[in-house]
């Protein structure tokens, strides 16, 4: 009779993330500032062209966001809910799906010695699964987890059990630095969003937003922003700051959780302050 498998016990305690300094956030709340950056720096290498002719180019004056210490917390629960989506993401590009867009990496030329490919929806499946079963290994590896299991037959599963890992240990790798200098952090969340937002522009022209007419929970301004994700269905609602609100992200649980409690008036709404 074979003897019964011994239970996984890791030699050594899970490492914790290394303490790195924070950094610009690298996601989309600092794109205007990277904007203003390259514009000043063309500005300036023209000025230099032209012999130094003319009004020297001002400096960047725009702040950029803080991460904290790779993503803001902004960014970081962007990243976490489209995270979550992806195996949404993979249904919606799934046997029947409607394809009415591309993934947006394509390249328009004439002419070309590599065909397009007769599947789109089955290749941006693969990557799905294969990108984020890579990320799980690479996590597992660096806290000295049991190594992961497929689900035989079932990418699907397989993809929901590494999702549901990464976004377990979310916080690990959401502040995770391979050295002081190359944030692994920044390549996890380029890689989700890059995942999540080329499957949208395929199963629709793009992500649809729609302003709500209430208030914001947190701050009382009507700058309610949903936006919904790969199966239609709405992920967050932001405050945008753009138009006055206070940037606070909610998901949509969090969200309706909040309004009962205002509708039932267990809370109240904050008051404005007369200046």
């Amino acid at each position: 009779m074979a003897k019964p498998a011994r239970p996984y016990r890791p030699t050594e305690p899970p490492a914790e993330p290394q303490p790195v300094a924070a950094c610009n956030c690298p996601f989309r709340c600092n794109a205007p500032y990277r904007r203003a950056v390259k514009a000043y720096e063309k500005a300036y290498t023209d000025w230099e062209t032209n012999n130094y002719q003319g009004e020297q180019p001002w400096p960047v004056e725009l702040e950029p966001r803080a991460g904290q210490p790779v993503y803001c917390l902004r960014c970081a629960v962007t990243i976490r809910a489209a995270l979550r989506e992806l195996p949404l993401a993979y249904d919606a590009v799934g046997p029947g799906a409607v394809i009415t867009g591309t993934t947006g990496d394509d390249e328009h030329v004439t002419r070309s010695a590599t065909l397009p490919s007769p599947s789109p929806a089955a290749d941006q499946q693969d990557e799905i699964a294969a990108t984020m079963r890579d990320w799980e290994d690479l996590l597992r590896r660096y806290l000295r987890h049991r190594p992961a299991t497929d689900v035989f037959g079932d990418r699907r599963a397989t993809l929901a059990n590494s999702v549901d890992y990464l976004n377990a240990h979310f916080r690990q790798i959401i502040t995770w630095a391979d050295d002081p200098v190359v944030f692994m952090a920044a390549d996890f969340g380029a890689d989700v969003w890059r995942l999540h937002s080329s499957t949208t522009r395929m199963v629709k022209s793009g992500p649809m937003r729609r302003h709500l007419p209430v208030p914001c929970p947190t701050c009382q301004t009507r700058a309610l922003i949903q936006e919904e994700g790969k199966a239609l269905e709405p992920w967050s609602i932001e405050c945008v700051e753009r138009i006055g609100g206070c940037g606070r992200v909610f998901s949509e649980n969090e969200y309706a959780w909040l309004r009962e409690l205002i509708l039932d008036k267990s809370v109240t709404m904050p008051c404005r302050v007369a200046a």
